[in-house]
C-alpha cells in the first residue's frame, strides 16, 4: 500500500538481543532530547548509561541488568525526536517482552525515570534467578507448533522445566527451560530435521523458572504511581490492549513468567486498524519477525537508514 500522513501506524519496541555497543551515539551527537535524556537517565540510575551504551563491551551491555534499562532509554528517545516532536499520533503501542514496558512509557502511563528504575531492578530480579538455576533459551524455526509443544510435554517433569517463551512468528518460537531440558529438545527436533539456535542469553525467560523475579518485580511496581494511558498498549500476555492502568502490576509481573504472544499482538494491531508497524528502537528485529507474521503490511525500523528515510518521506522531518 502506499504511505502517507494519515497512515494509521502502530509504534514497536524491541526488547532483549536488539542491543549492540555504540547503540544511541548518532542521537546524542545530533539531537539535544538525547543529551538531555541520557543525562536524566545517569542521572537516574546513579552510572553512566550513557558511556555503557557508546563504548561499553558488549558482553557488559548484554548483562540484563544493563541491557534492560539502555534499550527502553534509546527507544524512548527515538520516539520523542521521531515521532512526539512531529506532533505525530501511533494509534497503537506495543512492545516485545521488555518493550511492553518502553510501550508504556511512551505512552504517559508510566514516567519515564520510573520506568528505566523498573527496568533496572527487572533485570536484577531475573538475573538473580539465572545465577540460581542452569537455564537458557532455543530458537526453534519451525511451523509445526504442535509437534514442539508435544515435545515440550514429553521432556517435562518435576524436575525438568521446558515452556513455550515466545511466538515470534508463523514459522519461529523460543523455547525457555532447564539447559539439560533444552538439550534434550534439541535431538528431537534434530532427528525431525527441525533447525534450533541456541540462544545466548544468561537464563530461561519467561519460563517459571522467573517465578522468584515475578514476586519481586510485583512487590516493586507497588511502590510507583500510575497514570491513564494516553495511547493504547496492547499486552504480551494476552495480546489485547490494556483496558486501564490497573492492569500494570498484574500484567508486568505476569509477563515474566508467561509466553510473549507476538504473534496474538500483531494480529490484533492489524485488526485494530494498523497499516504501518514503525519499529522504535535498535536493530530491526521487529521487522525481520513481522515479515513471517503478515508479509502485505509493511515494517520501518527507524535505526535503519532507508526505512529512517522512508518514513520522513511520509511523515516530514523532526522539528528538533
Amino acid at each position: 500500500m502506499s504511505l502517507n500522513k494519515k497512515t494509521n501506524f502502530a509504534a514497536i519496541f524491541p526488547g532483549q538481543g536488539s542491543q549492540y555497543s555504540g547503540m544511541g551515539k548518532f542521537l546524542y551527537d545530533n539531537y539535544q532530547t538525547a543529551r538531555e535524556t541520557f543525562r536524566l537517565a545517569d542521572d537516574t540510575l546513579k552510572f553512566s548509561l550513557s558511556d555503557l551504551c557508546f563504548n561499553g563491551n558488549i558482553k557488559d551491555l548484554t548483562k540484563t541488568y544493563n541491557t534492560q534499562p539502555a534499550l527502553l532509554t534509546i527507544s524512548y528517545i527515538m520516539y520523542q525526536i521521531y515521532i512526539k516532536k512531529r506532533d505525530l499520533r501511533s494509534s497503537l503501542l506495543l512492545g516485545h517482552s521488555l518493550g511492553e514496558l518502553t510501550a508504556l512509557v511512551c505512552s504517559n502511563a508510566i514516567k519515564f525515570t520510573d520506568g528505566i528504575k523498573i527496568a533496572r531492578d527487572r533485570g536484577l530480579y531475573m538475573q538473580e534467578c539465572g545465577d540460581k538455576s542452569e537455564g537458557s533459551m532455543l530458537a526453534v524455526l519451525s511451523d509445526d507448533f504442535k509437534l514442539i509443544k508435544k515435545f515440550c510435554s514429553e521432556i517435562s517433569s518435576e524436575k525438568l522445566i521446558l515452556e513455550i517463551a515466545n511466538y515470534n512468528s508463523n514459522n519461529q518460537i523460543v523455547l525457555s527451560g532447564n539447559n539439560r531440558a533444552l538439550d534434550m529438545i534439541k535431538e528431537k527436533l534434530k532427528k525431525e530435521n527441525i533447525k534450533c539456535i541456541r540462544l545466548n542469553v544468561s537464563a530461561a525467560f519467561h519460563s517459571p523458572i522467573m517465578e522468584s523475579a515475578s514476586s519481586k518485580l510485583r512487590k516493586n511496581l507497588s511502590q510507583y504511581k500510575f497514570s491513564q494511558m494516553s495511547i493504547p498498549v496492547i499486552s504480551n500476555i494476552s495480546g489485547k490492549p490494556y483496558l486501564s492502568q490497573d492492569d500494570i502490576i498484574k500484567n508486568l509481573s505476569l509477563q515474566v513468567t508467561k509466553p510473549v504472544q507476538w504473534v496474538k499482538s500483531i494480529s490484533n494491531a492489524l485488526k485494530l486498524g494498523a497499516n504501518l508497524f514503525v519499529e522504535v528502537g535498535p536493530k530491526s528485529v521487529l521487522k525481520n519477525l513481522n515479515k513471517n507474521i503478515c508479509e502485505s503490511i509493511e515494517t520501518l525500523s527507524l535505526d535503519i537508514e532507508a526505512d529512517l528515510c522512508k518514513f520522513n518521506d511520509v511523515f516530514g522531518d523532526t522539528n528538533e
